[in-house]
């Protein structure tokens, strides 16, 4: 990686280079005539850069700059803006230590206002100095490349690593939890189980409770040891391969519950994560999906990729709708808190809990929408990098 890095730089130094070089031949005739077409085709070159281009004399004076330089630094004639103004004296001072300093060329971050953004934005400013021929300093050409996007990357896969550490160490206390309990309750359901032939028909109904809620602590225990299994093993997976998996395991289940599964795939790069996590989600999501149909339904999974052209960064969407009961809109807003459930004393309240550590530990975000009667819709979008 670092050898391809520094290859990239080398290829990024030598184009630059070339048209750096060009830009001074535009500047300073001195240096040899350019044509009027190589003159116009440069003139263009430097128009259409993209970044912003300022070329300045040998006592840093600017000579030339291109429309996006003139919209941060304005044009000889600008007026007095603030933040233009700011801006064209903190270029000054930093065109001058330049270019009277010993360096041949120079990277340095540098911050501009934007009066398009009205806000500050952090440049990579790379200047080269252009030699004449008796070696003194004639020009200087500085392009200015925007690194607030790289940054912001940079953020996303810090706070990306502070979730999935942050749900490790959750996973991880779950697990200790769930094992000290997990022991003292197989003791009790066992006991419970022994007591089935023993109860007297007026003491019937406290054995279901006890039994009842006997199942349904062991249900959460092992919902948080599977939580602690899960936690860790990043790498890259087959997104719809894992849901082929999920479904395939629940085939059965799903058809004794009469719900039909609609499968509707988009073409997925290989996604950065943990399999094991994502095969909990889409069981907690196709369980709950299941559970909200008891008279049967259809249960669609849908997945799409997008990637923005300027950027290379994309995104995925994992869609599950189910034609179930809905959630009751009194809850809605604590769905995803720990022991909120909507099946009574049949749910744990831990599913819809796990499921949103796991996409937050995927830099995702969940959608959800519901009618009562119709069914539900949850959505999960995550960043997906590119290689």
């Amino acid at each position: 990686m670092h050898e391809n890095r520094r290859a990239f730089q080398f290829g990024r130094q030598r184009i630059y280079n070339q048209f750096l070089g060009m830009a001074s031949r535009l500047t300073n005739p001195g240096q040899g005539s350019v044509s009027g077409p190589d003159r116009d085709r440069l003139s263009l070159v430097i128009e259409n850069f993209g970044d912003p281009v300022i070329v300045a004399d040998h006592t840093a004076r600017v000579t030339l700059l291109d429309s996006v330089s003139k919209r941060l630094f304005g044009s000889d004639k600008a007026g007095g803006e603030d933040g233009i103004a700011a801006n064209r004296t903190k270029l000054d001072r930093y065109l001058t230590a330049f270019t009277f300093s010993v360096l041949e060329c120079q990277d340095k971050t540098i911050s501009f206002y934007d009066p398009n953004l009205q806000s500050e934005v952090e440049y990579a400013a790379h200047s080269i100095k252009i030699y004449d021929s008796r070696g003194q300093c004639a020009h200087t050409v500085t392009v200015l490349r925007d690194c607030s996007n790289s940054n912001k990357v940079e953020r996303l896969q810090l706070e990306r690593r502070m979730e999935m550490e942050k749900f490790a160490a959750t996973g991880k206390l779950a697990g200790t939890i769930a094992h000290e309990i997990n022991n003292p309750m197989e003791a009790i359901k066992n006991a419970v189980y022994l007591l089935r032939d023993r109860v007297d028909p007026a003491s019937r109904p406290i054995y279901d409770a006890l039994k009842s809620e006997t199942e349904r602590v062991t249900r959460i225990v092992r919902q948080m040891l599977g939580l602690y299994r899960n936690a860790g093993t990043f790498g890259s997976f087959d997104l719809n391969g894992v849901i082929e998996d999920t479904l395939t395991l629940f085939s059965r289940p799903l058809e004794k519950a009469r719900v039909v599964v609609d499968k509707r795939f988009g073409q997925l790069p290989a996604i950065k994560g943990s399999a094991d996590q994502f095969r909990q989600l889409l069981s907690n999501l196709v369980v709950n999906a299941a559970d909200s149909m008891p008279k049967g339904g259809k249960l669609t999974i849908r997945t799409r990729y997008t990637q923005s052209a300027s950027t290379g960064y994309g995104q995925c969407s994992l869609t599950v709708a189910d034609t179930g009961t809905g959630i009751p809109p009194a809850i809605r807003p604590a769905i995803f808190d720990p022991f909120v459930s909507t099946k009574g004393e049949k749910g744990t309240g831990l599913g819809l809990w796990i499921v949103k550590g796991i996409v937050e530990g995927h830099s995702g975000r969940i959608l959800v929408r519901s009618t009562v009667g119709r069914g539900t819709i949850i959505k999960i979008i995550f960043p997906v990098s590119p290689d």
